[in-house]
């Protein structure tokens, strides 16, 4: 082995300890705060680094692991991990003890890393090679239509009022639509609709005239009155959008799907409601929810409504619910049409299969990644790999 490749080597075998040696405090519970965002950094680096790291915090693992532990030098792994492992002090100034069943933890996450790296050594990920041609990340763009049928391209119109539709004026502020009142509007007067249409690559959010806050994920389409004079708040939705309602107990507020509605009088949640997946699923994150006039959603709680109008209530993943809101794409356990459908709609790419594909996926990848990136990290599990062609992306194995 040439010198260089020797001290790349040792480079790895130096990370690979630390890891290790970072997951054995995981479980063990004695991370500091500086030690978590550490490895938060390190999992999140790639879908290699994540998965990797569930099947070592795996419970069922652990058990399969130790048996395997038996079988190892212990004292011999343990001495040489020791003179690796830089132990740091805690905040109250004391060393983290290393007992023995954590060390065992540590001598097996070495291990097992010490596969990982040399594996990561002999693969080549640089040699994905993805022509990303068209595709880009989404950004803020949106299609809004007044009453009257005007159109207004938000992504180009200029910041400040942009029109005045019934007895509201309509202002821009980057990527935010905020209608503001007249308070002599009354419930004689004529609604006036407006409907926003988020393209395929685009969001936006809107400050409606209650102060409700509205954020619209990509294909989206949501229509709206521009003064609320009726006894109760009706909006309808098709698409993708997160609400943060303005309380108003004397006026409930309606979101309208195709397949549920939602009664609030204040709180936020997530409705996904896109007509090709052929549910809607409305998640909680506070105050509560009437889904259809007949299930009431706590906070974590999410409902799933088919086209026969049949509610099924869960413990919802609110942090992978909202993920699109925050900016993140989040996946677990999901199958790779479930990851296809976001890219398709976040990137505007046309999305085929040319084969079946039975894997399921963890990852976190900021939404403002290239395509390229979140495909290589896919790609980095082994079990499928992609051709793009223009702004057609062809999953394969």
């Amino acid at each position: 082995m040439k010198e260089n490749d020797s001290f790349g080597q040792m480079q790895y075998d130096e990370k690979a300890f630390r890891i290790a040696y970072l997951i054995a405090g995981f479980l063990k519970d004695t991370l500091s705060e500086e030690e978590h965002i550490e490895l938060d950094d390190w999992v999140t680096q790639n879908m290699e680094n994540q998965k990797l790291f569930e099947e070592l915090t795996d419970p069922n693992n652990l058990n399969k692991l130790a048996e395997w532990k038996n079988k190892l030098p212990i004292k011999e792994a343990f001495q040489r991990t020791k003179s690796k492992i830089k132990i740091e002090k805690n905040k109250k100034g004391k060393l983290l003890s290393m007992l023995p069943y954590a060390a065992a933890i540590v001598v097996l996450g070495v291990v097992g890393f010490l596969v990982y790296y040399q594996k990561m050594i002999n693969v080549k990920i640089n040699s994905v090679n993805i022509s990303v041609g068209a595709i880009s990340p989404g950004s803020r763009k949106a299609i809004l239509t007044l009453s009257n049928g005007k159109t207004i391209m938000l992504d180009s119109a200029e910041k400040g009022n942009i029109a005045s539709d019934g007895n509201a004026t309509i202002n821009k502020d980057g990527g935010v639509l905020e209608y503001q009142t007249d308070n002599r509007a009354t419930g004689d007067q004529k609604t006036a609709y407006n409907e926003i249409k988020i393209p395929r690559g685009g969001e936006f959010r809107i400050i409606l005239p209650d102060g409700t806050k509205v954020w619209l994920n990509s294909a989206s389409s949501f229509r709206y009155p521009t003064v609320f004079v009726d006894q109760t708040r009706n909006v309808e939705l098709s698409g993708e959008a997160y609400f943060e309602v303005a309380k108003d107990a004397s006026k409930p507020f309606i979101v309208k799907t195709g397949y549920a509605d939602v009664t609030v009088l204040g709180t936020h949640f997530n409705v996904n409601a896109y007509t090709e997946d052929g549910v809607a699923r409305i998640t909680l994150l506070e105050g509560s929810v009437k889904v259809n006039q007949s299930e009431i959603l706590r906070p974590g709680q999410e409902a799933t409504v088919n086209k026969s109008g049949l509610v099924t209530k869960q413990n919802a993943d609110t942090e992978m619910s909202v993920a699109w809101k925050d900016g993140l794409f989040i996946f677990r356990g999901a199958t790779i049409y479930e990851v296809m459908k976001q890219v398709s709609r976040w990137y505007d790419a046309d999305v085929t299969y040319a084969t079946d594909i039975n894997e399921h996926f963890n990852a976190m990848v900021p939404r403002d990644s290239s395509v390229k990136k979140l495909l290589q990290l896919l790609e980095g599990t082994g079990s499928v790999h992609f051709k793009i062609t223009d702004k057609k992306i062809t999953v394969m194995k």
